[in-house]
């Protein structure tokens, strides 16, 4: 898969959680062999290439640019970034389902992002 196939494909996956875009950053057509993933703060690009990703799911929060994205480009490691809340919503609205099933008792309720997030070309 290639980082704009891939890149597609969250997109796709992230419109629920009112996100219609995303950034990437580097070459768009290299091929995705084994995807890094950071959710929310926890973006550590150094250690996901230690690891042996060869591009990353980052958020655009937990990713600095003057030191994680700029190594990341000088390595030729691309990136996808996402919004912080967004990336993680899916795990919160999951966690609802999990802690019903625990604590039947209390009411769970996952608050969804609806304000949008738009990237705009011009």
């Amino acid at each position: 898969m290639t980082v704009e196939e891939c890149a597609q494909h969250i997109i796709n996956r992230i419109k629920p959680y009112h996100q219609q875009g995303i950034e990437m950053i580097g070459d768009k057509t290299q091929i995705i062999h084994r995807l890094g993933i950071g959710t929310g703060a926890c973006t550590d690009v150094f250690e996901m290439y230690e690891e042996g990703a060869d591009a990353c799911l980052v958020s655009d929060d937990g990713v600095s640019n003057w030191i994680g994205v700029q190594w990341a480009v000088d390595h030729d490691i691309p990136l996808i970034v996402i919004n912080h809340m967004t990336c993680e919503a899916p795990g919160m609205e999951h966690m609802v389902e999990y802690l019903s099933k625990q604590f039947p008792e209390v009411t769970f309720t996952f608050v969804s992002n609806d304000y949008g997030i738009y990237h705009m070309d011009e």
